[in-house]
């Protein structure tokens, strides 16, 4: 058994909120101690575990719950000045963000540790969630940072563990699989990510009450009309397209994520690989309404714009008419044009060494190796990288591919020495 409670103070929050109050517990029984289990030979470990927990967090800069202040130029006397600006909104009562977590598990393993298998359960609510929230120019301020609301996660996770062979060849593998269920448990009205730039110049993420948090949002697509452009459904059917005719597009969220990590050692060779994985998820390519928009000028375009562009004898393109006369700001929104399928499958890391046979007093151990992270990515994703939340700062904006630097190859060649 296991019991805490602790008190936490921050000066990032709000004057009549700065301390937090944070408890937890947990209880575990090691089954495979206990005398009515001793005649089950091939079991090695069973042990149930429960266990529930609250933790704050900081996750915001300091100074945000004052009158924060920009720098804006402006003319002044005949002057060009550089003066300060409200930014975000003053709020005294910004206080911790809590989680509490229950949590429920088993672990096992047979034969001296050769099989393995853990499971885990979990509920997990957040309350008081720390978010970014836009505000209107005739407030005077930009942004709040406050307290949202509460949200909940739920899932399961699956481990197995298996390790074959002896004496000069073994081979360990590792398998994991997660599930996860995200929902918006109260929030009051809808609360809007923070706003693309051009040509969208609108949020695409949502947060609403009984649906998961940062849902993809915006217009779905109608084809084209007869010079070409994007239309957009009328989905209140009133005549005409408007913002009420937005819809939840999509998630950011997998169906499940995995992992498979494997081990093979031949005497003194060894080889390891590591894969991870997405399935079910979607990404929001903004950075599409910049490389793949048919109306712009002066910027550069993936070929796909050039190569499949409509025409009145090809009405069946995948991009709409190249026409850098038109208002193309109005003319692209946010929409499922943009919501692409964000599953992948990576081999994330390779690795292959060689231990030395002791040649020297002084070197008790050497090994050479080669290895290399991220070589390959199986993905239908247009962007660079499908695991990609570069504007993650805000828990509203998930799963946003805006201007998302690619992640890097890296080959590796070194050499380890034990004195």
């Amino acid at each position: 058994f296991t019991a805490s409670v602790r008190a936490d103070g921050s000066s990032r929050f709000g004057a009549n909120n700065k301390w937090g109050v944070f408890s937890s517990g947990s209880f575990a029984w090691r089954l495979s101690n206990e005398e009515f289990l001793s005649n089950w030979e091939a079991l090695s470990d069973l042990k149930l575990r429960v266990g529930y927990g609250e933790t704050g967090s900081t996750a915001i800069n300091p100074y945000q719950s004052l009158n924060t202040l920009g720098e804006a130029r402006t003319t002044f006397g005949g002057s060009d000045v550089v003066g300060f600006a409200n930014v975000s909104a003053p709020n005294p009562d910004l206080k911790w963000e809590t989680t509490g977590q229950l949590g429920a598990g088993i672990d096992a393993s047979f034969l001296n540790g050769k099989y393995r298998i853990n499971i885990d359960y979990y509920k997990k609510n957040t309350k008081d969630l720390l978010a970014i929230i836009p505000l209107p120019g005739s407030t005077g301020f930009t942004s709040l940072v406050t307290n949202l609301g509460e949200i909940q996660n739920m899932g399961m996770e699956f481990s197995l563990g298996a390790t074959f062979g002896k004496e000069d060849f073994t081979w360990d593998v590792n398998g994991q699989l997660s599930f996860n269920k995200n929902e918006v448990i109260t929030i009051g009205e809808d609360i809007f990510g923070g706003a693309l730039d051009i040509p969208f110049n609108s949020p695409v993420n949502i947060a609403r009450e009984g649906e998961p948090l940062g849902m993809f949002y915006g217009f779905i697509e109608d084809g084209y009309d007869d010079q070409g452009v994007i239309q957009y459904q009328d989905l209140n059917n009133d005549g005409e397209v408007t913002n009420e005719d937005q819809t939840i597009l999509g998630g950011p969220y997998p169906d499940f994520i995995y992992a498979l990590n494997s081990t093979l050692n031949y005497k003194s060779l060894s080889l390891n690989l590591f894969f991870e994985g997405s399935e079910g998820n979607e990404l929001s390519w903004a950075t599409g309404g910049y490389i793949a928009n048919s109306f712009s000028t002066g910027g550069n375009q993936i070929v796909d714009v050039y190569n499949d562009y409509w025409t009145p004898q090809n009405t069946d393109a995948t991009r709409p008419i190249i026409d850098g006369n038109r208002d193309f700001a109005n003319s692209y929104r946010d929409s499922d044009y943009f919501i692409e399928d964000g599953s992948f499958i990576r081999l994330q890391n390779v690795s292959l060494g060689y231990t030395l046979p002791s040649f020297s007093e002084l070197i008790t151990r050497a090994r050479v190796y080669v290895s290399g992270q991220n070589l390959l990515t199986i993905t239908d994703y247009s962007g660079f990288d499908p695991e990609v939340n570069n504007r993650g700062q805000n828990n509203l904006n998930r799963g946003d591919d805006y201007d998302a630097y690619p992640r890097s190859r890296t080959l590796t060649v070194g050499v380890n020495l034990e004195f």
